[in-house]
């Protein structure tokens, strides 16, 4: 006799049980129909493939407790002996988190809507007894079921489900303001409308770093302001955090979400967030939404990405080459990944080895706004330069300011290319003026990082054929 499913009032879990049933079953109703009927599930046999699947489904012995953990949330414990099950809910869930062991997660997989999800740990979540936590699975569309696969056997797993109220999709791309002025963006009076607003004391801060995340969530996504909403709940919800922790959100299509609500006397880029290995104190977090470890973000992105840099970096005389002291790095770049100063692969490998190109896109911009940061405006590293430049010569030179020739005195040389690949990173002692490094053997565009103490510069060096 083939197994049908049925609805479960409950919400939870919709259990399989006999047609002659006629209702649902509760989970000790369908254990003991479970232990009665083995012997006949076995002994089944169709061609269907649909029936395989059920009996597969049918054929697991679950433990499921639930409680109702906030206003959007809902746990819910799973263990059992068998490595899928199918849930289904009278209310859809627009996204879920889990959390057990990492092996265990790791290896999972999400079935929903005619599509796989992955699951990933989530790095800013710190593990407790060796509890981790998935990344956000989102649904671009909300689903009434969805497909468990390679369920621990032995582990329990918690599962956090996800529902926000739908809103319209908002898009703040089309704008004629400079580059340098602050970027267009949804507000979070619009994106956050029918969940619960944060209530707690900000604290102003003034930024020194700008750290670049991923959201480590599915390309595939279109609905960005539902993400948005399903991080906004994740973080206060199920984090615990008091906001959303990022500043600020950039979509695949270019839209701008203003993320950490500033509340009334701080600005939206001065107010501390969430998002940097508890050492938020003097950063600011800009999170594009997407998983960039293979792929790179897209054009429209990266376009929206250079525009809130370049209005911040120029509002707060920030040199996109620049770095600053951080507890976490003591030579943390001004535009920095995450992994800068935390153990994360986060913002993805293909994000994080366009670092170099996105300061340097930075700075151009500003350029074109007549900021020139890359200077910085003191007499010390006005003396400063290199020459032949270009040249095609086998050694670059560095010319000191007379001031600085002091034996006591370190100062160190990098050179890199456009895509970030450092060539050489020297340390030198201050005794000759100037001094050589060797320059690079292919032709190209290169940039000399040079820093004493606090004092840096950056030049653009071409190398000739």
């Amino acid at each position: 006799m083939p197994l049908v499913s049925s609805y479960c009032k409950y919400q939870v879990l919709c259990f399989y049980d006999y047609p002659a049933l006629k209702q649902p079953v509760s989970v000790a109703q369908h254990s003991v129909l479970l232990s009665r009927n083995l012997e006949k599930m076995f002994t089944y046999r169709s061609k269907s493939v649909i029936f395989v699947q059920s009996l597969l489904i049918g054929f697991v012995l679950l433990l499921v407790n639930f409680e109702s953990t906030a206003q959007n949330t809902e746990k819910i414990t799973i263990s059992g002996i068998n490595k899928q099950v199918t849930l289904r809910y009278e209310k859809p869930v627009n996204a879920v988190v889990l959390r057990g062991e990492r092996h265990d997660l790791e290896k999972m997989q999400i079935w929903a809507n005619g599509k796989i999800f992955d699951l990933s740990i989530d790095e800013h979540i710190d593990s407790e007894d060796k509890t981790f936590q998935s990344n956000l699975v989102f649904f671009d569309a909300a689903a009434n079921s969805f497909l468990l696969s390679n369920i621990p056997l032995d582990n329990p797993l918690e599962m956090i489900l996800i529902r926000v109220p739908a809103v319209a999709h908002f898009s703040a791309r089309n704008s004629t303001v400079s580059n340098c002025e602050e970027p267009p963006m949804v507000l979070q009076e619009v994106w956050r409308a029918g969940l619960p607003a944060p209530d707690y004391d900000r604290i102003s801060n003034k930024v020194k770093n700008i750290i670049i995340h991923h959201s480590a969530t599915s390309n595939s996504i279109t609905d960005y302001t539902g993400l948005v909403r399903s991080i906004y709940t994740t973080h206060t919800q199920v984090n615990g955090y008091s906001d959303i922790g990022y500043n600020y959100l950039i979509a695949p299509d270019g839209t701008i979400f203003a993320g950490r609500d500033p509340g009334q006397d701080i600005e939206q880029d001065a107010v501390l967030g969430a998002h940097f290995c508890a050492s938020n104190t003097g950063t600011l977090g800009i999170c594009i939404l997407g998983n960039f470890m293979n792929v790179p973000a897209t054009e429209q992105a990266k376009a929206s990405l250079n525009h809130l840099l370049a209005w911040k970096t120029a509002k707060d005389s920030l040199s996109p080459f620049g770095t600053n002291f951080h507890p976490l790095n003591a030579d943390l770049g001004i535009i920095a990944g995450h992994r800068d100063g935390c153990a994360t692969l986060c913002p993805g490998d293909a994000l994080f080895n366009q670092m170099h190109p996105i300061k340097e896109n930075c700075n151009h911009q500003l350029e074109n706004c007549g900021v020139f940061l890359s200077v910085p405006d003191n007499q010390f590293l006005q003396d400063f330069s290199i020459f032949p430049n270009p040249s095609s010569e086998a050694l670059i030179y560095i010319q000191l300011p007379v001031s600085m020739v002091d034996n006591s005195k370190i100062i160190q040389v990098q050179l890199a290319d456009l895509h970030g690949r450092i060539f050489m990173k020297r340390a030198f002692p201050v005794s000759e003026n100037p001094f050589s490094i060797e320059a690079p053997s292919q032709a190209g565009i290169y940039f000399v990082h040079i820093q004493l103490a606090e004092k840096q510069q950056i030049f653009k060096y071409i190398r000739l054929n």
